[in-house]
C-alpha cells in the first residue's frame, strides 16, 4: 500500500472540472462500504458544514467522501485494485448547486460581519436550502437590507478569487475565519464584500450565483439562524409559490396584492359560523336530550356527525338524567368515536367493558372518558347491557 501526507485536491485548481484519473492508494473493507484514497481527487469530502460531491470512480457510486488528517477517502459499494488507475466523475450539477450555495453564503456573512459586525458561528448547506447562524439578533428589517445588498454584490457580477497566501501575506490579512489557522490557509475574496478562509469549491463570477433569497429567520442559541436558497433552487421556490399564489388568486377572486386581505376576512366568516354552528348544534343535543324519558338506567346513543362537541353535551346532560350515557358517533362502517359520562358508575369501569367486549380504546377520569371502537352497532350495545349503578 502507497501512503501520502495528503491528498491532491484538484478542485482547488479546477471547480469545474467533472472528470480525472487517479491512483488507487489502498482500499479497505469498512461498515460504510470500502474505504479507497487515491494519490489526487476532484471529489470535495463533506467538510465546513457543505455536503461532500456524488458521482463515480470507475463506474462505482461514491456513498460518501470525507477528510481525516488531509487525506480524502472515497466510500464505495464496490472495491478496487491496489495500484490500478481508475476514472473518476463528478455529478456536476450536485457540485455546482453548491458552488452557488456556498458562494452565496460567503456575500451574505460577509455582509453581516461588515454591517452589524456579527459573526457567522455555524453554516449547513443541505439537499434543500442552507442555514447561517450568526451571534447576534437581526431583525426583519436588517435581513431586508442584508438581502438586497447581497442581491446588488450579484448583479454587479464580481470575480470570486480563491487562493493560498504566503505566511507573510496572511499575517497582515483581515479575514474571516471560524478556526486559528497558520499554514496552507485558503482565502476566498469576493472584492469588498468578503474575505474568508474556506475550503470549498465557488463559483467564479458573482452572476452565477443568479440570486438570494432569505426564505425563513428565527432566534436561535442567542443569535439568529438564517435559511436560504440560490440559483436553481431560488428559482424552483419562485415557480412554486407563484403557482399557489395564481392558484389563490382564483379561489379567492382576488389579486395577489389582496390575498391576505382576503384570508382575514375569510378566517373571520370561517370563526363566525364556526360560533353559529357550534350553538345550534348545543341546541339540537340538547334538544334531543330533553327527549330522553328520565330515569336511572343508563342510556346508549348511536348517531352520525355530531363531532366530539356534541358528543360531549349529550352524554353530560344525559348522564343527569340517566345515571351514565354512552354517545356514539359514526366515522365508518362499523367504527365509532364515543364519549361516556357517568354521574352514577365509573365511566372507566364501563370503558373497561367495552375494550374486553369489543375492539375498543380511550382514556379519561370516571366522571368522562372518550375513546374509538370497532364493531357493530348491536355488539356494541350487547356489550353495555346490564351495567350495574350500585
Amino acid at each position: 500500500m502507497n501512503t501520502i501526507t495528503k491528498t491532491i485536491k484538484l478542485y482547488d485548481a479546477d471547480a469545474y472540472s467533472t472528470e480525472f484519473e487517479a491512483s488507487v492508494l489502498s482500499c479497505k473493507k469498512t461498515d460504510d462500504g470500502y474505504a479507497v484514497v487515491l494519490d489526487k481527487t476532484l471529489f470535495f469530502p463533506e467538510e465546513g458544514g457543505q455536503s461532500c460531491d456524488i458521482g463515480t470512480i470507475d463506474g462505482f457510486p461514491t456513498k460518501k467522501v470525507e477528510i481525516k488528517n488531509g487525506i480524502i477517502i472515497h466510500f464505495l459499494t464496490e472495491p478496487l485494485q491496489e495500484g490500478n488507475t481508475v476514472f473518476g466523475k463528478i455529478d456536476f450539477a450536485h457540485r455546482y448547486r453548491n458552488m452557488q450555495h456556498h458562494s452565496g453564503e460567503h456575500i451574505v456573512s460577509g455582509l453581516v460581519c461588515k454591517t452589524f459586525g456579527y459573526t457567522n458561528v455555524g453554516f449547513h448547506l443541505g439537499k434543500t436550502d442552507m442555514t447561517m447562524d450568526y451571534d447576534g439578533d437581526l431583525s426583519a428589517l436588517d435581513i431586508r437590507v442584508i438581502e438586497d445588498a447581497a442581491n446588488v454584490a450579484i448583479y454587479r457580477n464580481i470575480e470570486i478569487i480563491a487562493n493560498y497566501p504566503d505566511s507573510e501575506t496572511l499575517k497582515i490579512l483581515d479575514y474571516r475565519s471560524k478556526l486559528d489557522l497558520a499554514q496552507d490557509v485558503r482565502i476566498v475574496t469576493i472584492g469588498k464584500y468578503d474575505v474568508c478562509a474556506c475550503c470549498a469549491p465557488h463559483v467564479a463570477r458573482t452572476g452565477e450565483i443568479g440570486i438570494i433569497k432569505i426564505v425563513d429567520f428565527y432566534r436561535y442559541k442567542g443569535g439568529t439562524r438564517l435559511h436560504a436558497i440560490c440559483g436553481s433552487d431560488a428559482l424552483k421556490d419562485y415557480a412554486e409559490k407563484h403557482d399557489i399564489t395564481k392558484c389563490l388568486n382564483a379561489l379567492l377572486s382576488t389579486n395577489t396584492e389582496s390575498i391576505a386581505d382576503s384570508v382575514k376576512n375569510l378566517q373571520a366568516e370561517v370563526s363566525r359560523l364556526s360560533s353559529a354552528v357550534t350553538a345550534v348544534t348545543k341546541k339540537y343535543c340538547l334538544a334531543i336530550a330533553d327527549g330522553v324519558p328520565q330515569a336511572y338506567e343508563g342510556y346508549v346513543m348511536f348517531d352520525e356527525q355530531l363531532g366530539a362537541g356534541g358528543m360531549r353535551v349529550i352524554a353530560n346532560a344525559l348522564a343527569q338524567k340517566r345515571g351514565w350515557c354512552a354517545v356514539f358517533d359514526r366515522t365508518g362502517k362499523d367504527a365509532y368515536n364515543f364519549i361516556i359520562a357517568s354521574e352514577k358508575v365509573s365511566a372507566k369501569s364501563v370503558l373497561a367493558l367495552l375494550c374486553e367486549k369489543v375492539s375498543a380504546r380511550g382514556g379519561g377520569s370516571d366522571r368522562m372518558v372518550q375513546g374509538s371502537a370497532g364493531a357493530t352497532e348491536s355488539e356494541i350495545r350487547k356489550a353495555l347491557d346490564n351495567i350495574s349503578l350500585s
